[in-house]
C-alpha cells in the first residue's frame, strides 16, 4: 500500500490491512519451507541412486502437509524404492 493512502483508512481498515499483509507473509513462508522440504525428499532419493519417475516427482513436490512431508524426509533415508517411499503415505 502506497504509505500517502494510509492516511484515507481508518484505524480498524488499517489493522485489517497489516493482519492480511502478516497473514500472507506467513503462508508464503509454510509455502516455502515445504518447497524445500519436498526438494529434500528427491535430493535424498538421488543421493542413494533412486530416481523417481516425473509423475512420482511432481507427487512429491506437490506436497505441502508439514507432517507428511517430515515422514516422507525420515522414509526417504531408508526405503528401497520410491514407490516404497510413496506407498507408505
Amino acid at each position: 500500500m502506497h504509505p500517502q493512502a494510509k492516511q484515507f483508512l481508518s484505524e480498524s481498515q488499517r489493522r485489517s490491512f497489516a493482519e492480511g499483509k502478516a497473514e500472507g507473509k506467513a503462508e508464503g513462508k509454510a509455502e516455502g519451507k515445504a518447497e524445500g522440504r519436498a526438494e529434500a525428499v528427491i535430493a535424498i532419493l538421488a543421493a542413494r541412486e533412486l530416481y523417481p519417475q516425473s509423475t512420482e516427482r511432481d507427487q512429491i513436490l506437490a506436497e505441502r502437509d508439514q507432517d507428511q512431508l517430515d515422514r516422507l524426509l525420515g522414509r526417504a533415508m531408508t526405503c528401497a524404492s520410491v514407490a516404497e517411499l510413496l506407498a507408505t503415505r
